[in-house]
Protein backbone atom coordinates (compact mmCIF):
# COMPACT_ATOMS: atom_id res chain seq x y z
CA UNK A 1 0.00 0.00 0.00
CA UNK A 2 1.17 3.64 -0.85
CA UNK A 3 0.92 6.51 0.78
CA UNK A 4 2.09 8.41 -2.38
CA UNK A 5 -0.14 10.93 -4.45
CA UNK A 6 -3.21 9.05 -6.21
CA UNK A 7 -2.58 7.85 -9.75
CA UNK A 8 -5.57 8.44 -12.17
CA UNK A 9 -5.00 7.20 -15.14
CA UNK A 10 -7.77 9.52 -16.71
CA UNK A 11 -6.08 12.96 -15.30
CA UNK A 12 -4.69 15.33 -17.57
CA UNK A 13 -0.56 15.36 -17.82
CA UNK A 14 0.69 17.45 -14.99
CA UNK A 15 3.03 19.12 -17.77
CA UNK A 16 2.57 18.89 -21.56
CA UNK A 17 6.18 18.78 -23.59
CA UNK A 18 5.92 18.74 -27.49
CA UNK A 19 9.65 17.83 -27.88
CA UNK A 20 9.50 14.42 -27.97
CA UNK A 21 8.29 11.33 -30.29
CA UNK A 22 5.68 12.94 -32.11
CA UNK A 23 7.00 16.69 -31.82
CA UNK A 24 7.15 16.48 -35.78
CA UNK A 25 3.73 15.75 -35.94
CA UNK A 26 2.82 18.33 -33.43
CA UNK A 27 5.05 21.33 -35.48
CA UNK A 28 3.75 20.31 -38.35
CA UNK A 29 -0.23 20.70 -37.32
CA UNK A 30 0.75 23.99 -36.25
CA UNK A 31 2.82 24.86 -39.20
CA UNK A 32 0.38 23.76 -41.72
CA UNK A 33 -2.61 26.32 -41.05
CA UNK A 34 0.08 29.39 -40.97
CA UNK A 35 1.43 27.78 -44.78
CA UNK A 36 -1.73 27.79 -45.63
CA UNK A 37 -3.48 31.25 -44.43
CA UNK A 38 0.19 32.60 -45.81
CA UNK A 39 -0.03 31.17 -49.36
CA UNK A 40 -3.95 32.03 -49.70
CA UNK A 41 -3.28 36.00 -48.53
CA UNK A 42 -0.07 36.66 -50.64
CA UNK A 43 -2.00 34.43 -53.85
CA UNK A 44 -4.77 37.05 -53.49
CA UNK A 45 -2.53 40.08 -52.85
CA UNK A 46 -0.62 39.01 -55.49
CA UNK A 47 -3.56 39.18 -58.20
CA UNK A 48 -5.40 42.40 -56.77
CA UNK A 49 -1.65 44.08 -56.91
CA UNK A 50 -0.99 42.84 -60.63
CA UNK A 51 -4.55 43.74 -61.84
CA UNK A 52 -4.07 47.32 -60.26
CA UNK A 53 -0.43 47.32 -61.61
CA UNK A 54 -2.07 46.73 -65.52
CA UNK A 55 -4.99 49.16 -64.92
CA UNK A 56 -2.99 51.91 -63.65
CA UNK A 57 -0.53 51.32 -66.60
CA UNK A 58 -3.30 51.44 -69.05
CA UNK A 59 -4.68 54.63 -67.68
CA UNK A 60 -1.42 56.42 -67.40
CA UNK A 61 -0.39 55.87 -71.42
CA UNK A 62 -4.15 56.29 -72.68
CA UNK A 63 -4.45 58.86 -74.99
CA UNK A 64 -0.60 58.70 -76.11
CA UNK A 65 0.06 59.75 -72.73
CA UNK A 66 -1.10 62.97 -72.21
CA UNK A 67 -1.74 62.05 -68.27
CA UNK A 68 2.22 61.72 -68.35
CA UNK A 69 2.45 65.59 -69.07
CA UNK A 70 2.18 67.73 -66.34
CA UNK A 71 -0.13 71.08 -66.08
CA UNK A 72 1.76 74.04 -68.02
CA UNK A 73 1.21 76.09 -64.53
CA UNK A 74 3.39 74.00 -62.17
CA UNK A 75 7.26 74.76 -61.14
CA UNK A 76 9.83 73.13 -61.20
CA UNK A 77 9.33 70.99 -57.82
CA UNK A 78 5.54 70.60 -58.50
CA UNK A 79 6.64 69.24 -61.93
CA UNK A 80 9.18 66.71 -59.58
CA UNK A 81 6.10 65.62 -57.48
CA UNK A 82 3.89 64.95 -60.22
CA UNK A 83 6.46 62.77 -61.98
CA UNK A 84 7.26 61.09 -58.62
CA UNK A 85 3.60 60.54 -57.80
CA UNK A 86 2.17 59.24 -61.33
CA UNK A 87 5.28 56.68 -61.87
CA UNK A 88 5.49 56.33 -57.95
CA UNK A 89 2.41 54.38 -57.95
CA UNK A 90 3.63 51.58 -60.17
CA UNK A 91 7.05 51.40 -58.67
CA UNK A 92 5.02 50.72 -55.31
CA UNK A 93 3.24 47.72 -57.00
CA UNK A 94 6.09 46.15 -58.66
CA UNK A 95 7.86 46.24 -55.11
CA UNK A 96 4.65 44.91 -53.80
CA UNK A 97 4.05 42.19 -56.85
CA UNK A 98 7.87 40.72 -55.70
CA UNK A 99 7.42 40.89 -52.01
CA UNK A 100 4.11 38.57 -52.62
CA UNK A 101 6.23 36.25 -54.71
CA UNK A 102 8.83 35.57 -52.39
CA UNK A 103 6.02 35.18 -49.66
CA UNK A 104 4.14 32.92 -51.36
CA UNK A 105 7.69 31.05 -52.30
CA UNK A 106 8.25 30.81 -48.44
CA UNK A 107 4.79 30.09 -47.37
CA UNK A 108 6.01 26.89 -48.89
CA UNK A 109 8.76 25.90 -46.19
CA UNK A 110 5.91 25.77 -42.92
CA UNK A 111 3.87 23.75 -45.33
CA UNK A 112 7.10 21.01 -45.47
CA UNK A 113 8.33 21.74 -42.22
CA UNK A 114 11.34 22.91 -43.81
CA UNK A 115 13.82 25.55 -44.33
CA UNK A 116 13.51 27.95 -41.03
CA UNK A 117 15.62 30.53 -42.35
CA UNK A 118 13.17 30.83 -44.85
CA UNK A 119 10.18 30.69 -42.88
CA UNK A 120 11.38 33.47 -40.55
CA UNK A 121 12.29 35.62 -43.73
CA UNK A 122 8.53 35.40 -44.82
CA UNK A 123 6.91 35.96 -41.22
CA UNK A 124 9.15 39.11 -41.12
CA UNK A 125 8.56 40.58 -44.66
CA UNK A 126 4.82 39.74 -43.69
CA UNK A 127 5.25 42.16 -40.91
CA UNK A 128 6.56 45.45 -42.87
CA UNK A 129 2.91 47.53 -44.68
CA UNK A 130 4.66 48.09 -48.23
CA UNK A 131 5.13 44.95 -48.53
CA UNK A 132 1.65 43.12 -47.22
CA UNK A 133 -0.54 45.47 -49.09
CA UNK A 134 -2.85 45.55 -49.97
CA UNK A 135 -3.71 43.12 -47.57
CA UNK A 136 -1.82 44.58 -44.63
CA UNK A 137 -4.64 44.24 -42.11
CA UNK A 138 -4.57 40.95 -42.62
CA UNK A 139 -0.29 40.28 -43.36
CA UNK A 140 0.79 41.77 -40.24
CA UNK A 141 -1.20 39.63 -37.30
CA UNK A 142 -0.01 36.89 -40.41
CA UNK A 143 3.29 37.47 -39.26
CA UNK A 144 3.21 37.61 -35.81
CA UNK A 145 1.23 34.55 -35.53
CA UNK A 146 4.27 32.89 -37.78
CA UNK A 147 6.26 34.11 -35.39
CA UNK A 148 4.56 32.56 -32.66
CA UNK A 149 4.59 28.86 -34.30
CA UNK A 150 7.95 29.36 -35.07
CA UNK A 151 9.69 29.97 -31.71
CA UNK A 152 7.54 27.33 -30.44
CA UNK A 153 9.91 24.53 -28.78
CA UNK A 154 8.38 21.69 -31.29
CA UNK A 155 8.72 23.92 -33.94
CA UNK A 156 12.45 24.77 -33.57
CA UNK A 157 13.38 21.14 -32.67
CA UNK A 158 11.55 20.19 -36.17
CA UNK A 159 12.85 23.06 -38.64
CA UNK A 160 16.67 22.88 -37.99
Amino acid sequence: MSFGQPQNPFASPASFSSVGPNAAEVARGKLMPVGITIMAVSILSFLACTAYFILNTIVLFADGGKLLEPPPELNESERMGFYIGAYGVNVLFVVVILSQLVIALGSSAFLRGKGRGLAMFTAILNLIPCCSSPFCVIGIPLGIWALIVLNDPAVRQTMR
